[in-house]
């Protein structure tokens, strides 16, 4: 039988499943797919759908491959029941694009001495996020805006630590405690001096310098000057416990304030970041519901495709069937016809032949009946 071409389908006939010099591909301007490889002309293309569809046995490196089927998925993927039509539709169907996956690598084997090199290559881009659910803006599978800025504050201040709060109470009163207390007695020295010379000067302007009763006078003078330095210090040594007691009142509430503090930007940090988790998980639970809806949705437009074909092919058979039993129900018809018109026309030549008979005896008859009345009679 001839060939359009010795890779294509012959003339009149089914697709040629044996590609002679697959090294070499036809046409006009050959094409190359993103690897480089030259894709199948459309001849080489109808010539292995034919092989796919009706299973002529042809091995990979026996026919080409058709670009537009997908890669076959995994058996585990099929979503239907296990024996059911349409699981045996589905695994029918993998195994011609796992045969058709098969067929492509042996093409590229076969034209690896002819690939072309890319023009450029380009760095893998990154898939986009699938849809419906790209258009709301939102990736879900990266960390959102809120993630991200949580992430950056508990990173700066995990590296740089939490502000701490200032207790300048604390500070003064470790200086007020280091501090010495202050001695009054220089003070308390000059003005017992300064007390004696007067008392001196005074006995002396009346001739009693040195006399019992300037020495009085003096002890009495230096007894009460210390009796009021003793005053003063015991004063001043109150004085200091109590402002070492209001700064220790105020270092403690200023600590605890610190402490309260503390507490308030931990909590605050740990809350940021079980607030960050719940929204990774929040976004990983959406991306899963949104991925097993899109799976569900498929998975019913494959079924439904299924089923109309299924549904298609049995009213195609149907229809077969009722053409084919048309056809010798009208073959039967006609056979009666004829019968009925050959019965007919029977019926007419007998009753023709009756009818000719019965006229020619009466006819014969009447013939006979006047040759014998005009005969002459013997004497």
């Amino acid at each position: 039988m001839p060939t359009d071409d010795t890779r294509g389908a012959p003339t009149g006939g089914a697709p040629n499943t044996q590609l002679l010099d697959f090294n070499a591909p036809t046409g006009p301007a050959v094409q190359y797919d993103a690897q480089g490889y030259p894709i199948p002309t459309a001849d080489q293309i109808k010539g292995a759908s034919y092989s796919l569809t009706f299973g002529t046995g042809a091995k990979a490196g026996q026919v080409a491959y058709d670009p537009a089927m997908q890669p076959p998925q995994p058996e585990s993927d099929n979503p239907f029941q296990p024996g059911s039509a349409n699981w045996n539709a589905w695994r029918s169907h993998n195994t011609k694009l796992a045969q058709n996956e098969a067929n492509k690598k042996a093409w590229q084997q076969q034209h690896e001495s002819v690939r072309a090199q890319p023009v450029a290559a380009a760095a893998p881009a990154q898939a986009a996020p699938a849809q419906p659910f790209a258009s709301s803006g939102i990736d879900l599978t990266k960390d959102g805006k809120g993630e991200s800025f949580t992430d950056s504050i508990i990173k700066h201040f995990s590296e740089q630590g939490i502000p701490e709060a200032s207790n300048e109470a604390k500070t003064t009163l470790d200086s007020f405690r280091a501090s010495q207390p202050q001695d009054m007695s220089p003070y308390y020295d000059y003005a017992s001096k300064l007390t004696s010379a007067k008392i001196d000067n005074a006995m002396s302007a009346r001739g009693s310098y040195g006399s019992s009763n300037a020495t009085g006078q003096i002890g009495a003078a230096e007894m009460a000057l210390r009796a009021d330095e003793a005053k003063a210090n015991a004063q001043y040594g109150l004085d200091r416990y109590a402002s070492e007691g209001n700064l220790a009142g105020s270092a403690d509430a200023s600590d605890a304030r610190a402490n309260a503090l503390k507490y308030e930007w931990t909590k605050g940090l740990s809350d940021m970041a079980f607030k960050s988790q719940d929204a990774g998980e929040s976004r990983g639970s959406q991306l899963f519901e949104h991925n097993l809806a899109l799976a569900n949705a498929k998975a019913g437009n494959y079924t439904a495709s299924t089923d109309k074909a299924i549904t298609g092919v049995g009213e195609a058979t149907d229809a077969a069937n009722n053409v084919a039993m048309g056809n010798a129900a009208d073959q039967v018809s006609g056979a009666n016809a004829d019968a009925n018109a050959a019965a007919s026309h029977t019926a007419s030549v007998m009753d023709s032949a009756n009818k000719l008979g019965t006229n020619y005896f009466n006819y014969q008859a009447g013939e006979d009946a006047k040759e014998a009345a005009n005969k002459p009679k013997a004497n």
